[in-house]
C-alpha cells in the first residue's frame, strides 16, 4: 500500500512539473492578440498552449489577421497541400505577395523561428535587405526594432507559442499603435449598429442616414410611392428594413466603410464611410445594383469602392482617405457602348498601385503619379 501511494504522489510530481509556468508577460500577449483579434480568446489562460509549437497554417492565419486584409472565400487550389477553410488564407496572401509561389505549403510542419519571424514581419511592411543572408537580416532587424531581446541563429528550430505572440505583440504595438489596435469593430447580430469598444458607434437610424435615404433616394421617389412612403417617411419602418449588410475595417482601425442594404429593391445597396478620428460620416453612393465596397490599401492611405454602375458595368473609384479626395476612376472606355464587359478589381500591388481586370485584360494604374 506504502508503496502504491509513494509511486502515485511521483507521478503526480512528475505531472504537476511538466505543466508549463508562463510569465505574465507571455500571457499579457496572448491576451493582447486575442482582444486585437488576432487570435482566438481563451477564458482558460492554459487553452493558450504557451509552451506548444505552432503550425505553419497556423501561423498563417495569425499573419493574415495581422494585416487586416479582407478574407473572402476563395480556393483556386495554388498550393497541392492546402484545402478546407485554411486555403482562403494561402491565397489571399499569395495574392498580396505575403508567401512564395510555391507548389505546396507544408501547412501541418511545425513553424521554425526564422520562418515565424518572416511571416510576423509580412504585414507590418519590414521588408528585409537582399544584399545579406535573409535569416541573419531578419534577426538583426528584429533586435533593432525590439522585437527580441538578444541575437539567435538556431534558425530552424519550432518556435514556442509564447515566444511568437511576444514578437506579435511588440511588432503590431511598435508599428501600428496600442490604442487602435486594441479596439473591437464589430457589427452587431441583427445588422442595425456598427460596434466599437462595445458600444454603438453608428446605428442605422441615424437621421445622416434616414434623411439621405429620403432626400435623394430612388427608393423614395414618386413612382415608388407603394414600397417607397411608408419606408421614406417614418424611421422605426425604415429601420426595420434597413441594415448593414456588412463592414470593412482600416488596418490601423481609425475608419469603417460600410454597406447598407434594405427589404426593398434588394440586392441593391449603398456605401458609406465613417472616420473614427474626426467622426466624419459620409454616404459615398446612391442605392443601386453593383455597389460593393473593395477595401483598404496596405497602408491605409485610400480606399476603393464600385458604383455607377448601368446594365452591370461600373466604376471604380479610388478615394484618399485623409481627404476623402477621388483619386482615380477606372471604367471600360473602350466598350462604354457595347456595355458587356464590367471593370473588376484584382488586389492592391502596392499602397500606391491598383490592379484590376477589363475584357479579360489584366491592368494596373499608379494612384498619385
Amino acid at each position: 500500500m506504502k508503496k502504491y501511494i509513494l509511486l502515485t504522489s511521483f507521478i503526480l510530481l512528475l505531472f504537476i512539473g511538466s505543466i508549463y509556468a508562463y510569465s505574465q508577460e507571455e500571457l499579457d500577449s496572448a491576451n493582447f492578440l486575442s482582444y486585437a483579434g488576432i487570435i482566438v480568446n481563451q477564458e482558460n489562460e492554459n487553452e493558450y498552449k504557451l509552451d506548444q509549437n505552432i503550425s505553419r497554417q497556423e501561423m498563417l492565419k495569425v499573419m493574415m489577421r495581422m494585416s487586416w486584409l479582407d478574407i473572402v472565400e476563395k480556393c483556386e487550389w495554388k498550393f497541392s497541400d492546402i484545402s478546407g477553410w485554411w486555403c482562403k488564407y494561402a491565397e489571399i496572401a499569395l495574392d498580396n505577395w505575403m508567401l512564395a509561389a510555391n507548389d505546396s505549403f507544408r501547412p501541418d510542419d511545425n513553424i521554425s523561428k526564422i520562418e515565424s519571424l518572416k511571416m510576423i514581419f509580412k504585414p507590418i511592411d519590414l521588408e528585409r535587405d537582399d544584399a545579406i543572408d535573409w535569416r541573419e537580416w531578419y534577426v538583426n532587424k528584429a533586435l533593432y526594432e525590439w522585437l527580441i531581446d538578444s541575437l539567435f541563429n538556431d534558425y530552424d528550430t519550432s518556435a514556442k507559442r509564447w515566444w511568437i505572440f511576444n514578437i506579435a505583440k511588440k511588432a503590431i504595438v511598435s508599428k501600428k499603435g496600442l490604442n487602435l489596435w486594441t479596439s473591437t469593430i464589430y457589427l452587431s447580430e441583427d445588422g442595425k449598429s456598427i460596434i466599437s469598444e462595445w458600444e454603438a458607434t453608428l446605428s442605422i437610424d441615424d437621421d445622416r442616414i434616414f434623411n439621405r435615404f429620403k432626400t435623394s433616394s430612388q427608393l423614395c421617389g414618386d413612382w415608388n410611392v407603394a414600397y417607397g412612403k411608408p419606408f421614406c417617411e417614418n424611421k422605426d419602418s425604415f429601420k426595420s428594413q434597413a441594415n448593414f449588410s456588412s463592414i470593412m475595417i482600416s488596418p490601423n482601425k481609425d475608419m469603417i466603410l460600410f454597406t447598407i442594404e434594405t427589404d426593398v429593391l434588394t440586392p441593391d445597396k449603398a456605401i458609406g464611410v465613417l472616420n473614427l478620428e474626426n467622426w466624419y460620416f459620409s454616404i459615398l453612393t446612391s442605392y443601386y445594383l453593383g455597389n460593393k465596397s473593395l477595401g483598404f490599401s496596405k497602408n491605409w492611405n485610400y480606399f476603393a469602392y464600385k458604383s455607377d454602375c448601368f446594365e452591370w458595368m461600373c466604376w471604380i473609384y479610388v478615394i484618399e482617405s485623409s481627404s476623402l479626395y477621388t483619386k482615380k476612376s477606372i471604367n471600360n472606355f473602350d466598350t462604354l457602348d457595347v456595355r458587356t464587359y464590367d471593370v473588376e478589381f484584382i488586389r492592391w500591388v502596392t499602397d500606391n498601385i491598383i490592379e484590376y481586370k477589363i475584357n479579360w485584360n489584366i491592368k494596373q494604374e499608379i494612384i498619385d503619379n
